[in-house]
């Protein structure tokens, strides 16, 4: 899907984030792909930031840093 990989390409794996934020993630895809696309964004940028969340409380468990 398109919109997925786009937002994914806008995303920091590093820190979690969105570089440009949020918001200007949400209005470069509406931009792109048009309003209907926006929706779709935001319930990607949720899971985006929800699996770095799971991710980094795994890490720290396991470094023992909880």
């Amino acid at each position: 899907h398109n919109v997925d990989e786009y937002v994914k390409s806008l995303y920091d794996r590093n820190t979690g984030r969105f570089p440009r934020g949020e918001t200007g993630v949400l209005v470069s895809v509406e931009k792109k792909f048009g309003k209907g696309a926006t929706g779709h964004a935001k319930k990607m940028i949720e899971q985006l930031k929800s699996t770095f969340d799971e991710n980094l409380m795994r890490m720290r468990k396991l470094a023992g840093v909880s």
